[in-house]
């Protein structure tokens, strides 16, 4: 059920300047997460979201106002997923930022299930753009800033949702084929390998080995994924009983999609991939 904070709504007492010290209360206003409360926090697109959750039926999601702002953050600050949701538990100035006024497990604690799905829709239907350019064109307007008039080495405002969802493709691809091989052929599956096996097998989910790096990181995991690919699809090519098989064709398909395949070179040089 869709659940949303009024920006426009001022508490009677602000639990804040009572609960801490004003020293304390006053650094984090004048810091970023009073331009965040102030600026960013009332203009999150949430009303997009609405036709994803039901007005009167289900349970009352978490705000989604505050899952938004704390994906903003999670960016800025290039935490991981465990560094987000533990942030959101513990930091005063996120509490500030994000107008959480009440230290409940209901407000300022999240599952990682719940965080990846919410990330999962926002990136299923492209909110991130619209999010994005809000914020810019609200700074823009605030500073006065004449955007028609940039250099063209400055701009450089891109998101990482294609890294995300290539991670996902790639991860889902090859812990299908894995666990294909481990139920039908495991003469074949033993060829494998523990420790990559084990890499997308002993998770709860096919994007965990994603989810583990920072913002910063995705293409330094979604290359590494994409050796694992190579490394697969090379491995079994010459074998029948598996290269036939559906999930080594949508493997297979894949590799050459999303990666560049370089050949071997006159001076022994193995063949390796690049995205």
């Amino acid at each position: 059920m869709f659940t949303d904070t009024n920006p426009d709504k001022r508490p009677l007492f602000d639990l804040h300047d009572n609960e801490r010290s004003k020293k304390i209360m006053e650094s984090i206003k004048n810091d970023w997460p009073g331009l965040f409360r102030e600026k960013i926090f009332p203009i999150l697109p949430v009303h997009l979201l609405i036709p994803h959750y039901s007005a009167d039926n289900g349970r009352p999601s978490h705000n989604l106002r505050t899952l938004l702002g704390l994906m903003v953050i999670q960016h800025y600050f290039d935490f991981t997923d465990q560094q987000t949701l533990n942030a959101l538990a513990r930091d005063i100035g996120i509490h500030y930022a994000l107008r959480i006024d009440d230290w409940s497990d209901t407000t300022a604690r999240v599952s990682r299930r719940t965080w990846i799905k919410f990330r999962n829709l926002v990136v299923e239907i492209e909110l991130l753009d619209k999010m994005m350019a809000d914020i810019t064109a609200m700074f823009a307007e605030a500073y006065s800033a004449d955007t028609s008039c940039v250099r063209m080495d400055s701009v450089h405002i891109e998101s990482n949702t294609k890294n995300i969802k290539r991670s996902g493709v790639f991860a889902s691809t090859i812990t299908s084929f894995l666990k294909s091989l481990r139920n039908h052929n495991k003469e074949a599956f033993g060829k494998v390998g523990k420790n990559l096996a084990s890499k997308y097998l002993d998770r709860e989910d096919s994007y965990d080995y994603f989810n583990q790096a920072k913002p910063s990181e995705t293409h330094r995991v979604t290359s590494g994924m994409a050796g694992d690919l190579f490394r697969l699809v090379r491995m079994f090519e010459g074998d029948p009983l598996v290269s036939g098989t559906e999930p080594y064709l949508i493997m297979a398909r894949v590799l050459s999609e999303q990666c560049r395949i370089i050949p071997a070179d006159e001076y022994g040089d193995e063949p390796a991939v690049e995205l």
